[in-house]
């Protein structure tokens, strides 16, 4: 850090997410141009110095690394508006914007580690055919189209590193099924407009302008539907750096938004929005603007793609190209399970060294056959592979067949027996991991969790599982270990611990379809969503108002800054998710109720004695949470959902006749009242 303010800030990429090539030639560029002739970062870098020796906050330390990069990447290589944008104008417009960019980023990161080298290299090939040819307006959208599991967010990751080394890369978005800050419209608008900014900082002006012209209410921009906020966020302002002369953009001859797994990009409606905004308003953006789509061949998706007239490329696991790929990724898996059968590093990198650790045999004949047994039996499913192989390694977990003086043809053998025994198919495969997690019980508290991470509008810790399902934090770990085959897990910034998700929509598919039979982990959504929306409203109830608490007023040293209120993490998703469970419990208001919820319909009088209790006594603590969070914005929604909930049992006659309506009238006032005035008091509030 001492050494020189330019190594200073070129080390700064290897500290945000991951050493990325990418990120650190085009830091290169601009430290090149903008250090040498300015002091452009120098109150960031001797902040950061300043903390050299000391005893250091990670998240202090996080803060000022990310203001260094955000102000060095704001800078627009091959830009002729060389001007660069404060530090204060990038943390306003990231306020501003609330975008999803630390989780893409994250995201990005997370799928880059699981390429194999050389795979899919057949499919980016094309991909950068596509974005150097030509610009007219049939040749500018690119679908990406596959069954699930065959890698297309894996390709997404690597095409967007590709492109942002040529600086082609506008935008990249990774919509994600069970991830609310990443299947929602507005977040990929606003995501993909604070990703240009850091591609043009013209393109930032042009934003800042639409934001200082909302004068006392800039939020108002984001109140209108997904396509005019596309218009006001993305098109006028790429529309206006390519016109004008010598532009910020003038230099770029292509740049490429890319939108991954759009199938996976909420509901069906709000999947219609993102088709409406991109698929069918392409034509409204500047010819130099291509966009590349990946999701599953859904039949809405193929009509809006027919309109568009794009290139089409489907990646098929059963070709010769899916079937090598396959071959790669699988031999590369078992080498890594038998390297660290032997005590080896999983990828070390001497050839040299893996034939001494496991001798000619291993090095061929047990690869290959256990490869082989893998590849046919995956069918060239990348997804099914990366299950199997967690699987695999797990069979040895306690030290069965492991013996690092010459014991690897023992371990192959064991090896090759263990993939023998794999289903086939990736159901059969999901089946498996669940019956071996529940072995021949039935676990309530196992199939509650299974429930939880199969709904969940995020990936979540072990504390969270614990605190939402009412269980103790050992038996929380317990089942989530037991999942692991299944499970990704996610670094937070607002924990220390990982978050929990499985890691892949497959796996939820299977849940809750028809091929799932087993009533121990089988997911129905309604049911489930009803449970976890009594627990979060008991935990709401139990906890909103101790659970809100100044840590102290004394101002930070360092940034000057009030603290904000502490929430615990728990807390934050109650708040911010209860009544996103509600609407999908919404069906429980049909005729049929009864047999959903039991004869006497105690589920629903329980929902409703909650909702009477938050309502009439923390409905205000949670506004002012939900403020604390920097929520507010998701207010006006959950309010929304939870009086459409009410009105629907309030039009049900069935439901009034055998639960009486006082009480469901009585709360729905209490909550319409509640969405007009944080609709009417969002500027002060």
């Amino acid at each position: 850090v001492a050494a020189s303010k330019t190594g200073t800030i070129l080390a700064v990429p290897v500290l945000v997410d991951r050493p990325d090539n990418a990120f650190s030639f085009k830091l290169a560029g601009q430290v090149s141009q903008a250090v040498p002739e300015g002091d452009h970062g120098k109150d960031a870098y001797d902040a950061l110095l300043k903390l050299e020796g000391e005893r250091l906050n990670p998240s202090r330390v996080a803060k000022w690394i990310r203001k260094i990069a955000l102000d060095l990447a704001f800078t627009g290589i091959g830009s002729a508006d060389r001007r660069l944008l404060t530090g204060d104008e990038v943390e306003s417009l990231r306020t501003w914007l609330a975008p999803a960019y630390d989780e893409v980023a994250a995201e990005r990161a997370r799928l880059v580690e699981q390429y194999v080298q050389g795979t899919r290299a057949w499919l980016v090939a094309e991909v950068e055919d596509f974005v150097a040819g030509e610009t007219d307006a049939a040749k500018r959208v690119m679908w990406i189209k596959g069954q699930a599991g065959v890698g297309k967010s894996v390709i997404s990751a690597l095409v967007a590193d590709r492109l942002q080394q040529c600086n082609n890369l506008g935008a990249v978005f990774f919509c994600k099924h069970g991830d609310a800050r990443l299947n929602s419209a507005y977040t990929l608008i606003r995501t993909v407009a604070f990703s240009l900014c850091q591609w043009s900082p013209a393109f930032a002006r042009h934003l800042l302008a639409v934001r200082d012209a909302a004068d006392s209410d800039p939020d108002s921009v984001f109140r209108c539907s997904p396509s005019l906020l596309f218009s006001r966020l993305v098109t006028d302002p790429l529309c206006e750096i390519f016109a004008a002369d010598g532009g910020a953009a003038a230099s770029s001859e292509t740049v490429v938004l890319l939108v991954d797994a759009l199938d996976e990009c909420g509901s069906a409606d709000a999947r219609g929005d993102v088709l409406a905004v991109f698929a069918r308003g392409f034509e409204a953006l500047p010819r130099q603007v291509k966009i590349v789509f990946t999701s599953r061949p859904d039949g809405d998706i193929v009509a809006a793609m027919a309109t568009t007239g794009a290139l089409e490329r489907h990646i098929i696991p059963s070709d010769a190209n899916g079937q090598a790929d396959a071959q790669a990724v699988a031999s590369r898996g078992v080498r890594a399970i038998l390297k660290r059968r032997a005590g080896l590093p999983p990828f070390s990198p001497s050839p040299a060294l893996d034939a001494a650790a496991h001798g000619p045999e291993v090095e061929g004949a047990a690869v290959g056959a256990v490869t082989d047994i893998l590849v046919e039996k995956s069918g060239g499913l990348l997804v099914w592979l990366a299950v199997a192989l967690r699987l695999l390694e797990e069979s040895d977990r306690g030290g069965a067949a492991r013996d690092v003086h010459g014991g690897s043809a023992v371990a192959a053998a064991a090896l090759t027996a263990a993939a023998a025994k794999l289903p086939v198919g990736l159901a059969s495969l999901h089946a498996s991991v669940f019956r071996r997690a529940f072995g021949h019980r039935s676990s309530p508290r196992l199939s509650l969790v299974v429930g939880l991470l199969a709904v969940a509008r995020e990936p979540l810790t072990s504390a969270q599982v614990a605190d939402i399902a009412d269980v103790v934090p050992r038996q929380a770990e317990y089942c989530l270990g037991r999942l692991r085959a299944v499970l990704a897990t996610v670094a937070t910034t607002a924990a220390v611990e990982p978050a929990s998700a499985f890691n892949h929509k497959s796996v939820t598919d299977y849940l809750s379809g028809k091929e799932c039979t087993d009533p121990r982990f089988r997911v129905y959504e309604a049911r489930v969503n009803m449970r976890i929306t009594l627990l979060l409203l008991e935990l709401l109830n139990a906890r909103l108002q101790t659970g809100v608490s100044h840590s102290s007023m004394a101002k930070n040293e360092h940034d000057g800054e009030l603290p904000k209120r502490s929430i615990d993490a728990s807390l934050s998703y109650a708040c911010r998710a209860w009544a996103w469970h509600v609407p999908a419990a919404a069906n429980f208001a049909s005729p049929d109720a009864a047999t959903a919820l039991g004869a006497d319909g105690r589920v629903l009088d329980s929902l409703i004695a909650r909702l009477h209790d938050f309502a009439t006594t923390h409905l205000l603590h949670w506004i002012e949470a939900m403020a604390a969070l920097q929520s507010y914005d998701e207010l006006g929604s959950a309010l929304s959902r939870a009086c459409a909930f009410l009105d629907c049992l309030a039009s049900s006659p069935s439901f009034i006749e055998n639960h009486g309506g006082g009480k469901v009238a009585a709360v729905a006032e209490l909550f319409s009242d509640a969405l007009r005035v944080v609709s009417r008091f969002r500027t002060p509030i």
